[in-house]
């Protein structure tokens, strides 16, 4: 199993978000540094991974919207894929909360 940790307290931008995941999660030399890309090398993980995410308050303060849209991914590839999982610590839910949303009312994942 691989576990990787993403700290949002010290993610102030876009592009260290991106280079964060791709370096805890593996990700190879081609990672696109989107969500598109986030969720399709989610999605393709085979073997089990859990992110464990702390400071998700932080990163939705720096990143805003753009951290709203990365739970939506994180949640969506976790349900997609069985291998996934994200981890928050306890008494931290991801918000908004992807399960009232419907497919059709998720935003779209791009920049």
């Amino acid at each position: 199993m691989i576990r990787a940790a993403l700290n949002g307290e010290v993610i102030f931008t876009r592009s260290a978000l991106h280079e964060n995941l791709a370096a805890a999660l593996g990700f190879p030399v081609w990672y696109g540094h989107n969500l598109d890309a986030l969720y399709d090398c989610l999605t393709d993980l085979s073997e089990d991974t859990v992110l464990e995410l702390t400071g998700e308050a932080a990163l939705l303060e720096h990143l805003g919207g753009y951290a709203q849209r990365l739970m939506l991914v994180l949640d969506r590839a976790q349900r997609e894929n069985p291998h996934f999982r994200l981890s928050l610590p306890e008494g931290e839910n991801p918000q908004p909360s992807a399960e009232v949303l419907t497919d059709q009312e998720v935003p779209d994942l791009g920049e």
